[in-house]
């Protein structure tokens, strides 16, 4: 299995809906085609984080790191996590959480229920 990271600038059309395809398969959903555009390409705090688990060129695990600032601080929240089943209990958030930490180094990381 292999992780990357990507800006949303750097995220193709191909790469946004495989990571679409990830998470309505993990939630049994269907997402609005504008929900990445809606939630990360139009987001007027800037770009977000996504960390990618590749298993043979196939989307198995993203995680977001959606840039939403706090008063006036540049901040991250954790959401739209998804894990197939198949690759749950693999320690794969765990190790979304490593690279993020990594990458956002001093940056205010949050989450919320």
């Amino acid at each position: 299995m292999k992780f990357s990271y990507y800006w949303t600038s750097q995220i193709s059309q191909v790469l946004e809906k495989k990571i679409m395809k990830c998470f309505d398969k993990t939630f049994n959903k269907n997402s609005s085609k504008n929900y990445f555009k809606w939630k990360y390409r139009n987001n007027p705090f800037g770009e977000s984080l996504h960390i990618i688990a590749l298993d043979k060129k196939k989307v198995v695990a993203t995680r977001a790191f959606w840039r939403l600032d706090v008063n006036k601080t540049e901040a991250y929240q954790c959401v739209d996590t998804a894990v197939l089943p198949k690759f749950q209990n693999l320690g794969i958030f765990k190790k979304t959480a490593l690279i993020a930490n990594k990458i956002l180094k001093e940056k205010l990381i949050y989450n919320s229920p």
